[in-house]
């Protein structure tokens, strides 16, 4: 399947109080963990960050940067899409450390017919980890010019559906796991138990 993953890595986060994606998993950061696990079956990885001397190592990365600086996730969403070289593309946080291609396949299948595909866990929606198609960029980018950055007033102009577990043909709690982040230490503590019981 033709796609590309977008991971945001934005930098410094205020709750946890350092960068996200650089949070060690028994010695990886978790952003090497999404990148291993991605880049066996997507080829065009883009890494979207504010500080792009940090991933200069990671191999067959592309890094980029925001075209709209501090304007949160829409704006990282927007400069993936723009140097992505496909129409179809998966959007990853870099907080969610248990993302895995087969909840990725399983949103694609259905982005040839929408705008976007956004996963749905009891009634909340999660659209950092999603499927979005290039050409939502121009309508990110008018947002953005007119001081629109939330995610809700883009997506109320796609064409979006929203999938829960029965729709994406996954077990609840595994899609409980994909889209698990974390905002906070408590969050990042209980994310290291998960991953040690695996």
């Amino acid at each position: 399947m033709n796609a590309s993953v977008i991971i945001l890595a934005g930098g410094q986060s205020r709750r946890m109080g350092t960068n996200k994606a650089l949070l060690s998993f028994d010695g990886k950061s978790v952003i090497q963990l999404l990148i291993n696990r991605f880049s066996h079956d997507f080829q065009d990885i883009i890494v979207v960050t504010n500080e792009p001397h940090l991933y200069t190592t990671f191999p067959n990365v592309t890094v980029t940067t925001d075209e709209y600086y501090r304007e949160g996730p829409l704006a990282g969403i927007h400069a993936g899409l723009l140097l992505s070289c496909n129409e179809k593309n998966v959007v990853i946080a870099c907080d969610m450390p248990f993302a895995t291609p087969q909840l990725a396949y399983n949103m694609l299948l259905s982005c040839d017919s929408y705008d976007a595909v956004i996963p749905k866990l009891d009634e909340r929606i999660h659209p950092l980890f999603a499927c979005y198609r290039k050409s939502t960029s121009h309508i990110i980018e008018t947002q953005l010019q007119h001081g629109k950055r939330k995610m809700m007033e883009f997506l109320q102009l796609l064409n979006v559906i929203y999938m829960d577990e029965t729709d994406l043909k996954i077990e609840k709690e595994l899609l409980q796991k994909n889209l698990f982040n974390m905002n906070d230490q408590k969050a990042y503590n209980e994310a290291i138990q998960m991953y040690e019981q695996n």
